[in-house]
């Protein structure tokens, strides 16, 4: 894969159920599959059952790992999708501590150069 799109049209790529990515607002031409989850996603990729899965390429590989299956797959660059990982919290009674501590971590982070950096990289401000 080289970036162009077009190479992908009438191809079926396997994602997570739930998440969205910017490539199937862009393109009808490309299809979805669903898994449950990245592991479902990773075995699936790995054992041919599809050829292109869309995820975190961190998680993607623990998975393998984990499931024996790291020579099975590959990252591949440029990356098809493009889409921000955005991580979130819900208010849940009970977990007001670590939401708390994470927004303190998170507002600690976005000072640092490391920060400026990944928003750098991305073109945002």
């Amino acid at each position: 894969f080289d970036g162009d799109l077009s190479v992908l049209e009438n191809e079926d790529i396997g994602t997570v159920l739930g998440l969205s990515y910017k490539l199937f607002t862009q393109s009808q031409k490309i299809g979805r599959i669903d898994f449950a989850d990245e592991k479902i996603l990773v075995r699936n990729v790995a054992l041919g059952r599809i050829g292109i899965g869309i995820g975190n390429p961190t998680s993607l590989a623990k998975f393998a790992r984990e499931q024996g299956l790291e020579n099975h797959i590959r990252v591949i660059a440029p990356p098809v999708e493009r889409t921000p990982l955005f991580t979130d919290f819900s208010k849940k009674p009970g977990h007001e501590d670590l939401a708390r501590r994470f927004s303190t971590a998170l507002e600690a982070f976005k000072e640092t150069p490391a920060f400026r950096e990944i928003m750098k990289r991305h073109g945002l401000k």
